[in-house]
This record gives structure tokens, C-alpha cells and sequence, in this order.
């Protein structure tokens, strides 16, 4: 198990005594077993799973947990393994989300090869869940905020001769009218949209602690309506969560044959460019302290489109 990120002080061991007694009155053997950027989880005993929303990210966990909520039933119902969770609510002010304990844990190196299968045939079922709209936030029953033309149409009509990116060296005039072409040309596909997960990785998989068998797959704070399956796999080849054989196993288990395989593999490079330039225009507005990160990350994008900058 890693260690906090942040310490666990007196206040924050006390806080979350009174929400286990508060969920499980009769709760014991309360466990800390990870956290992320909006989270930390805890067990209790061997019947449930608390995530509770860290203080100052509070209102962010409980969109997160409504998310997450919705999406693990229509994955488990389009026929994806993954814990059931009970319950959100707020206790104190905190947003925490109360799921199923499932036994398992990380798969071991030599299971891996197992788990990535696994996680093809998964996704293939849980791609499958309708859902309306597009993007990460969840405004209702399966409908996701955004619009996927309305998207495209803004990073078309930034890239004018004024854009702010011109000055931050990543992009020249060229370059800039190499982009408008490359996302004209995706406003022009039919890219079929489902539930992705977002975070396929180990991390994110239970495996019987006995046989390392994948059992379920957890986490789906990062789920949203993307097109599929390119959205996944993006992710897990921009993350390096997967080596090439791994993307393979994936793949084929997803059931992919080579000339549509090959297709999404085209498209990836102008999705993920697509995805860190939208990106990085928000960073402009709404983060300026991190923009710097988020430059990195456009660069690389561009670069995956063999353009070194300015």
C-alpha cells in the first residue's frame, strides 16, 4: 500500500472515525488504502469501501461521485465487472461515496498479460452503454455536457492568425493551418461515441489474490462520452500505461481486426493533439500558474505529429 500523499493528521484520522461510524455504526478496522487528486479511500473491515472527498476538493469528489455512480451501473450492466457502489452522500460538509468491498488486488507482473486481455474484453462490453452527448461531465441519466461538433467548431475557429498559442512556441502559421485541416478532417468522421473509462491501467484492475484471475475493474472518476475505442486507448498509449505487446493483447481480446485497428491508430495522433490544445486554451484562462505543464503536454502532442515547433 503507497503512503498518503499529503500526512493524515489527528483532525483528518478523527474525521474519518466518525464518518465510518457514521455509515457502518458497528464499523471496525478502518484501513487507509490509496487516494487520488480529489480523494482518499478507505476500508472498513471486509464490507465496504469509503471515498471521501479530500476538504479542499470537496465539490468536485461529489460531481465525481455522481459520475462515478451511473457509470459503474451501466458498465456492470452492459456486462463489465466492477464493484457496485451503495451509495453517495455528504457528511460534515464532505462529499463521500460508499461502494462494495470486492477482495483482490494489483496484478502481478506475470498476470498482466491476463489483465490487459481482460480489460479488452471489458471495454468492448462497457463501450457499448448508451450515452448522449459528449465529454467528461454528467449532467443526467447517461447524458454527458458536451457537444462533440460544438467542440471541434471552437478549435477550428481559434486557430487564427491573432491566436494566442502563436506566441507561446508551439506553433507557427503553418502549423496553425495544418491543425485546422487535421480537425476539419475529424468534424468530417463518424466516430461512434460510448462510455470510456479513461484510466485503463493496473492500478484499476482486482485480481484474485489466489489465482490472479481479473475479476473487476475500478475507478471511474475519469469516465466520460468519447468516441470509441479510440478514446481509451489514447489514453493508455499517451500515460504509457501500456507497452506495445500489452496494446496487442488489448486489443485483439477487444476484438479489433488489423485494418480497424490500424484506422484508430491513424486517428490518434490528431484526437490527442486535438485534446492537449483544447486543453491547453483553458490552462490559458483558467490555470495560468500551471500553464507551463500544459504547454509540455501540447508539445508532445505536436510533436507525435512530427511538428518540432517554430
Amino acid at each position: 500500500m503507497a503512503p498518503p500523499q499529503t500526512p493524515i493528521d489527528a483532525a483528518e484520522a478523527a474525521f474519518v472515525e466518525r464518518l465510518a461510524r457514521h455509515v457502518r455504526p458497528h464499523a471496525s478496522d478502518v484501513i487507509f488504502i490509496g487516494e487520488g487528486s480529489n480523494n482518499r479511500v478507505w476500508r472498513l473491515g471486509d464490507t465496504v469501501v469509503i471515498k471521501l472527498g479530500k476538504p479542499h476538493r470537496s465539490g468536485v469528489a461529489a460531481r465525481e461521485h455522481a459520475k462515478e455512480t451511473w457509470c459503474a451501473a451501466a458498465a456492470r450492466a452492459a456486462g463489465a465487472p466492477t464493484p457496485e457502489i451503495l451509495s453517495v452522500g455528504e457528511f460534515e460538509g464532505r462529499s463521500y461515496q460508499i461502494q462494495a468491498f470486492s477482495p483482490g488486488r494489483e496484478p502481478a507482473p506475470e498476470e498482466q498479460e491476463g489483465a490487459w486481455d481482460a480489460m479488452g474484453r471489458w471495454a468492448r462490453a462497457f463501450h457499448a452503454a448508451p450515452v448522449v452527448g459528449w465529454g467528461p461531465e454528467l449532467v443526467g441519466q447517461g447524458v454527458f455536457g458536451g457537444d462533440w461538433a460544438a467542440h471541434l467548431a471552437y478549435n477550428i475557429e481559434a486557430l487564427v492568425p491573432d491566436d494566442p498559442l502563436l506566441g507561446l512556441g508551439l506553433l507557427d502559421a503553418d502549423a496553425s493551418a495544418d491543425l485546422r485541416r487535421r480537425f476539419r478532417r475529424l468534424a468530417g468522421k463518424r466516430f461512434r461515441f460510448g462510455l470510456s473509462h479513461g484510466d485503463l491501467a493496473m492500478p484499476n484492475v482486482l485480481a484474485d489474490p489466489a489465482t490472479g484471475e481479473a475479476l473487476a475493474l475500478i475507478d471511474w472518476g475519469c469516465a466520460g462520452a468519447f468516441p470509441v475505442p479510440h478514446y481509451d486507448l489514447g489514453e493508455m498509449i499517451r500515460a504509457g500505461r501500456a507497452d506495445s505487446r500489452q496494446i496487442d493483447i488489448f486489443r485483439r481480446a477487444y476484438g479489433l481486426s488489423d485494418e480497424e485497428f490500424a484506422e484508430v491508430m491513424a486517428d490518434l495522433p490528431d484526437l490527442g493533439a486535438l485534446r492537449d490544445i483544447d486543453t491547453l486554451r483553458w490552462a490559458l484562462a483558467h490555470a495560468p500558474d500551471a500553464l507551463e505543464r500544459y504547454i509540455g503536454h501540447a508539445k508532445r502532442a505536436l510533436a507525435r505529429l512530427g511538428y518540432s515547433g517554430p
